[in-house]
């Protein structure tokens, strides 16, 4: 009897942590996609403020953007998912 007891009670909380566990795996999805869409975003805003700038505007910033994209690319390459 006991042992059939603890059994029940073990299936229960199996059960109640697989549940839990695809809950995580779901919000943990959610995030990601919403997090490589952020990313896919600003690299295009980047990208169209780059092809606004004129030539001698680019002059100006290009050894900011020379510094920082180098930068932003290699923390950024394994979250973005090219479309």
């Amino acid at each position: 009897m006991h042992i059939n007891r603890e059994l029940e009670r073990l299936t229960a909380m199996t059960r109640d942590t697989e549940n839990e566990l695809r809950k995580l795996q779901s919000k943990q999805e959610y995030f990601v996609i919403n997090y490589q869409d952020s990313i896919r975003i600003q690299c295009k805003s980047l990208a169209c403020f780059c092809r606004l700038l004129t030539y001698t505007e680019w002059g100006k910033y290009r050894g900011v953007f020379s510094l920082a994209l180098p930068n932003a690319s290699t923390d950024l390459y394994p979250y973005i998912v090219c479309s």
